[in-house]
């Protein structure tokens, strides 16, 4: 959401419970050719889900890559904490 509310519209929450993406979506980003930026909270489990998402996006061939929040933003646990803590421009530098 918090994306969204900083203009940036090409964004998606995945529910961290089930962590996969559905045949539907992955029809959609594989038809579309859309690279996938996987972004999750930078903890043990977050590491966890990027990886299966990874390879399920891997699996059907579609580009993906993880991206992680750099060291000097260790006050920071995910994308959210980025727009809340810094700015648009930091967070761009960061995922886009």
């Amino acid at each position: 959401m918090s994306c969204h509310q900083n203009g940036i519209k090409n964004a998606v929450g995945i529910i961290t419970i089930t962590s996969y993406l559905s045949e539907t979506v992955l029809r959609f980003l594989k038809k579309n050719e859309i690279k996938v930026l996987i972004a999750f909270d930078k903890d043990e489990a977050g590491e966890k889900n990027a990886l299966r998402i990874k390879k399920q996006l891997e699996d059907k061939k579609i580009i993906n890559e993880i991206k992680k929040i750099p060291e000097k933003y260790s006050n920071c646990k995910d994308a959210d904490d980025v727009l809340r803590k810094y700015d648009v421009e930091t967070y761009k530098r960061i995922y886009l």
